[in-house]
């Protein structure tokens, strides 16, 4: 967050689309999620290869209390350019939302 990176995107609230990505990800990957996720140090990961809709949401709401609130970080998780409009891109977000859904419907 102090490289004026986001940590976090009100995008992020929709779980409709987490699933649907999720779903997606488990089909490019053979039926595994292959998901990275930190263990130990910089530079050490290991992969979380399934995860249900009710844990997504879960850790999803558990990261952005982290991040928003408990943390105490600057912008509260949000970069200086966290949207997509700001940088002259807003009509990406719209299609991609809207494509996400329409693959999932």
């Amino acid at each position: 967050n102090k490289l004026e990176l986001s940590l976090w995107h009100d995008v992020m609230d929709d779980k409709q689309i987490f699933h649907a990505s999720t779903k997606k990800m488990i089909q490019k990957r053979g039926g595994n999620l292959a998901a990275p996720i930190p263990r130990g140090k910089i530079g050490e990961c290991g992969y979380l290869n399934d995860i249900t809709n009710d844990e997504l949401d879960q850790y999803v709401d558990e990261y952005k209390e982290l991040v928003t609130k408990t943390l105490g970080l600057d912008r509260n998780g949000y970069g200086v350019e966290p949207h997509l409009h700001d940088v002259g891109l807003d009509d990406q977000v719209e299609e991609a939302t809207a494509h996400i859904r329409a693959e999932d419907a």
